[in-house]
């Protein structure tokens, strides 16, 4: 059987910032539940280590030029390409943002 070829996954700056948030608005309610959403949402992130191109081209690629993926992690899009062996996550939005932007 032919070994599953994994990809190295990095959470770009403005994917660490955007999770940060994250995590900062949902312990406002509940610190507790904060914590295990962002365990959580990162476990679901480096899952992206095997079949990235699972996850459906965004809209964003568009805009950006060049091929860009968003994965599905409850209500937010994790937005990342993919790079030779790497997976490069950019940014995580809610998916009522547009293109990365301000919710509308």
């Amino acid at each position: 059987m032919a070994r599953q070829r994994l990809f190295e996954v990095a959470l770009l700056p403005p994917a660490l910032r955007d999770a940060d948030e994250i995590h900062a608005h949902i312990a406002e309610s509940n610190p507790l539940n904060a914590d295990r959403f962002v365990i959580e949402l990162k476990a679901s992130i480096r899952s992206l280590a095997r079949f990235p191109k699972r996850c459906r081209v965004a809209r964003e690629s568009r805009i950006a030029g060049f091929e860009v993926r968003a994965a599905i992690f409850g209500q937010y899009r994790v937005l990342f390409t993919i790079i030779g062996n790497s997976v490069a996550v950019m940014r995580i939005v809610h998916g009522a943002q547009k293109h990365g932007g301000s919710r509308s």
